[in-house]
């Protein structure tokens, strides 16, 4: 572990040398690998960047402020709330919710007031969902009369995060009881739920009636949350419901009650249905409870005409992890239809272990299709398997950028330690999606020297959307999983 530290202390330091660089681009890319270096000491050295020219450069170095939960950014941040600039409010707004400093409502309050872009107050609104020992109940309120839909649609989702708080539950109540808007009151309805209150049975009940199938179906999954003698005879009815996602949401309440045989007959009659939405209902729910019977329903919707169901049973299957079933989606590949192809691929990237590297490799090397030759590659470097490096290699000058992408992805993530030459061969191909990747790998492994490629090919469009990309902590730790050194 002490290697591994060592490793990122050292990425760290280099990292921190490129935020001085004149080049905002360089600057901008040295916060994005900053972001994932929490707990160094040096951290600090980007407060002057709260303050820089660039403006995306400015942007990064708030957001990242507040993911890293960065203290002594605070009184920065409290002056970027009266910014001319919209996204820089914005941003400010959201870094001080991941700080919760207390100290910090009252600004946010001020700011809320006189703030004219809905955009700003919504940042806010989210910004507040942090702040849980003290929780600023005035302006919740406030938020409940907001005019702009998006303030109170995420003030609805954030009062469910609170629960079961019964002063956010009656806040909650008082915007469900005015609100107009379905998008708002289905959220409103699904955030009720988390209180799970039996006296709030009413408002649930009442919402059953909708003609919006949204909102029948929030509902039905909110009472899911009271105890099932309560509610049974309530739901039963809904398993005739004409929206597959509320009888689907009321099979899986019966499930998680132990009450599946009741409900197995309407979930054969779904994978079998004429409706996409019905049979992509059933894979889900035959994924969702590993229904390892539904194995012959969900291999045979692989050939679905829909790829919104042939999809969902490639995810279910991945889920069921039955026994032998890569085995049964190699027999299913040899007769296939080229429709399906794609399908069970994606189906046995969801099952395979390293047991099937070899099958793969047969596959592979049979294959015509680049986008196949491509997603085989990817289930490979997703099992991690070192051992048919050369073969993978062996494509590297493939003509179809696919195939080249899914052969330097391996490289740069699976045999990273072994492969700097060629990433930095990668670095000089005629495609720029390839050479950016190339030089992102390198970056993440520790090789800055691609920064100057990645620096070069950065637009203003796509450092907006990588700022926008990252708003949360969850979404941050998805973003991606840095190469282990170790």
């Amino acid at each position: 572990m002490s290697q591994v530290n060592d490793f990122r202390a050292r990425i760290a330091r280099q990292l921190l040398l490129a935020i001085k660089d004149p080049n905002p681009n360089l600057r901008f890319l040295a916060l994005e690998g900053l972001q994932f270096c929490p707990g160094i000491p040096e951290i600090e050295r980007i407060l002057p960047l709260l303050t820089d020219n660039d403006r995306f450069v400015k942007w990064k170095a708030i957001q990242i402020a507040g993911l890293l939960r960065l203290k002594s950014a605070g009184p920065y941040l409290l002056k970027l709330l009266f910014s001319p600039d919209m996204n820089t409010r914005s941003y400010s707004a959201l870094a001080l919710g991941h700080l919760s400093d207390p100290l910090h409502i009252s600004a946010l309050g001020d700011l809320f007031s006189r703030e004219n872009s809905a955009k700003v107050r919504q940042s806010i609104i989210r910004s507040l969902g942090g702040f849980t020992e003290t929780i600023p109940w005035e302006i919740l309120s406030k938020a409940a009369l907001d005019e702009d839909v998006g303030v109170r649609l995420d003030l609805a989702k954030v009062l469910g995060g609170i629960a079961p708080n019964p002063t956010a539950c009656d806040i909650l109540l008082n915007l469900i009881e005015q609100e107009t808007n379905t998008h708002v009151f289905a959220t409103a309805i699904l955030s009720l739920g988390r209180f799970q209150q039996p006296k709030l049975l009413g408002y649930f009940q009442h919402s059953l009636q909708h003609q919006d199938p949204r909102i029948r179906g929030n509902a039905i999954e909110a009472l899911g949350r009271l105890p099932f003698d309560q509610i049974e005879t309530l739901l039963t009815p809904f398993l005739k419901d004409s929206s597959s996602r509320v009888r689907a949401n009321v099979v899986s309440i019966f499930i998680e009650n132990g009450k599946i045989d009741a409900v197995m007959p309407e979930i054969d009659r779904m994978l079998d249905s004429t409706n996409r939405w019905e049979r992509a209902s059933g894979a889900w729910l035959a994924g969702n409870y590993c229904l390892v019977n539904a194995l012959p329903a969900l291999i045979r919707l692989l050939n679905d005409e829909e790829a919104v169901v042939a999809e969902r049973c490639a995810w279910s299957l991945g889920r069921l992890r039955a026994p032998n079933t890569f085995k049964i989606l190699w027999n299913a590949y040899q007769t296939a239809s080229q429709w399906a192809l794609t399908h069970i691929i994606k189906a046995m990237y969801e099952v395979a272990t390293k047991c099937d590297v070899d099958a793969l490799i047969t596959l592979l090397e049979k294959e015509r299709s680049p986008l196949i030759k491509s997603q085989i590659m990817d289930i490979i470097t997703s099992l991690r398997e070192t051992k048919v490096r050369d073969i993978i290699v062996s494509y590297r000058t493939d003509s179809d950028i696919r195939v080249r992408l899914s052969v330097y992805k391996y490289l740069g993530t699976v045999v990273w330690e072994t492969s700097s030459a060629l990433l930095r061969e990668g670095l000089n191909d005629t495609n720029a999606k390839i050479r950016g990747m190339c030089a992102d790998l390198m970056m993440r492994a520790g090789d800055l020297s691609g920064l100057s490629t990645l620096s070069n090919l950065l637009n203003d469009h796509d450092k907006l959307q990588r700022v926008q990309k990252v708003s949360t902590l969850r979404e941050l730790a998805a973003l991606f999983h840095p190469a282990d050194p170790s």
